[in-house]
């Protein structure tokens, strides 16, 4: 499977606003999904980093996403 660049419209995220990141993975019964709740800080071309429960971690920019409703 080749890795795949999804082109999305770009989206403005304040600091301090809380976010929820999701991921999509193949797994042994097909796609499956990985949500992540927390409060946006800051990202660059690489990551996305997120005040989880307190904690600061860092998202790949590749494999997390901002998940809209």
């Amino acid at each position: 499977m080749k890795n795949v660049l999804v082109q999305t419209e770009p989206v403005t995220i304040k600091r301090g606003a809380p976010i929820e990141l999701v991921r999509w993975r193949l797994s042994a019964d097909g796609w499956t999904y990985d949500l992540v709740q927390g409060t946006y800080r800051r990202r660059n071309r690489r990551s996305i980093t997120v005040d989880v429960g307190g904690h600061l971690r860092k998202f790949p920019r590749r494999e997390w996403h901002v998940c809209a409703a």
